[in-house]
């Protein structure tokens, strides 16, 4: 019994330490609330102000099979339209919209 939990307690630790796989940006519908990361070129971004003053950056990125925008709210520095970038962020919906956070 002692060697099922320990077992069972080292599987849980694996899928937490594990990093999230690259996947393709037509995918993400499959992965609602799971934390994957995604790679493709920067196509546009703004920021959107809060009513609180606080701001919120939105980044669309594609990967050349679909869009997907990325949003965080903590200062950043963009990179310029046309870079390569990774994200790596829990994928959201929102009215039929698919977002990462």
């Amino acid at each position: 019994m002692m060697a099922a939990v320990l077992a069972k307690g080292t599987s849980e630790l694996v899928k937490v330490a594990r990093e999230p796989d690259i996947i393709e940006m037509d995918e993400l519908v499959e992965y609602k609330n799971e934390v994957v990361k995604v790679e493709g070129e920067i196509i546009t971004w703004r920021e959107h102000p809060w009513n609180s003053g606080d701001w919120e950056t939105h980044v669309i990125v594609t990967d050349g099979t679909a869009v997907v925008e990325a949003r965080w709210s903590r200062p950043a520095e963009i990179p310029p339209i046309g870079t390569n970038v990774v994200i790596t962020g829990q994928v959201m919906e929102y009215e039929g919209n698919i977002y990462m956070i």
